[in-house]
């Protein structure tokens, strides 16, 4: 009996010392167009121990007109590039894909990769590994957003890729596709109808989620994942969805009537966040809680099957300390962390 008792120890203790936590890389994501991050802010995020930056270069739209692919909002550096590692991140619109030819496919990614080179070059910025794609492919675009993918691998092979991956491309991976890249960046935000009235908070719905949280042990792909420290406000006239009012905090809503329920009610037509308010509009404020991250991230931290995990926060701005304590950004990485490795 002593023996046994002995043994079981024994194989406790190897088993603990060879279960370690796994590697958690704090990141956040940068999306507007200038760079202008201060000396403030950037030691706010060594604070919390960011390594990385995912900063949107450009976008890539179709053009009607043209008949072409166009890049647009293209990024301007103000000061000095952040000492962190750099991202490049390249949205491309769903309706690119729709109508580019495939002869086409090819050269937009040889001139998606110089416009890049482009940036690195006059910003001086320092060596770049990884590249990020976003886009919002569908069934039907599937096949030429990965021959893009493909295309600009055979044409930069000096980059890894990454891609932005959506809940419902996990779920439904059979159908959508897996993108022919190194690693998905998946997004848990933007998971109800933001236009629909009914809609508590399109931002980040827990209860809609878990109808999503399904293949992860089967995707056929390492995930990283990136969460939402973000506000807006959505504008309904008429009962129907005009535009996002996006980085406002709840205090600026107290010049509007509350109506309950994160709803507000414009009296008086005036101008606000640029944009034209006219009297009966309405407004739905849509923030994250601190409570609903740590929440978020305790659903997540057992499904994703990452030993190198990278934790991105969308996205960085005046209001990702403010709104954010440091300590809630810990917390968060810590239950990551707290997860043995696989």
């Amino acid at each position: 009996m002593a023996s046994t008792k002995f043994f079981m120890v024994l194989l406790a203790f190897t088993i603990g010392s060879c279960a370690q936590k796994r590697t958690v890389t704090p990141a956040f994501y940068h999306w507007k167009t200038e760079l202008n991050i201060n000396s403030e802010l950037t030691a706010q995020l060594k604070e919390i121990g960011t390594e990385k930056l995912y900063i949107k270069f450009f976008d890539i739209d179709w053009n009607s007109i043209e008949k072409e692919p166009i890049p647009l909002a293209t990024l301007y550096v103000n000061g000095k590039i952040p000492d962190f590692e750099i991202v490049p991140c390249i949205f491309i619109t769903n309706q690119t894909f729709h109508h580019i030819k495939d002869d086409d496919n090819l050269l937009l990614a040889q001139r998606t990769g110089k416009k890049i080179k482009s940036i690195l070059n006059k910003h001086k910025f320092k060596a770049i590994q990884e590249i990020q794609f976003d886009c919002d492919w569908s069934e039907k675009t599937q096949g030429a957003f990965f021959d893009f993918l493909q295309y600009f691998k055979n044409e930069f092979p000096e980059f890894e890729l990454s891609s932005t991956i959506r809940l419902h491309q996990v779920k439904f991976f059979e159908k959508t596709g897996v993108p022919p890249v190194s690693r998905g960046m998946l997004m848990f935000y933007n998971m109800s109808d933001v236009s629909d009235w009914e809609t508590q908070n399109s931002i980040l719905d827990l209860v809609e989620s878990k109808k999503y949280l399904k293949n992860f042990d089967n995707y056929p792909m390492q995930l990283d994942l990136v969460l939402p420290v973000y506000s807006w406000g959505v504008l309904f006239r008429n009962g129907e969805m005009i535009k996002l009012l996006p980085d406002i905090d709840e205090s600026d809503m107290d010049r509007f009537k509350n109506m309950g329920n994160c709803r507000y009610w414009v009296e008086k037509s005036s101008y606000f966040a640029e944009q034209y308010l006219y009297e009966n509009d309405w407004i739905r404020y849509e923030s994250i809680y601190p409570d609903s991250l740590l929440k978020a991230s305790h659903l997540l931290s057992d499904l994703i099957e990452n030993p190198n995990l990278t934790v991105g926060f969308y996205h960085l701005g005046s209001h990702s300390f403010k709104n954010y304590p440091k300590k809630t950004y810990k917390d968060v990485l810590e239950v990551f962390k707290e997860r043995k490795a696989f």
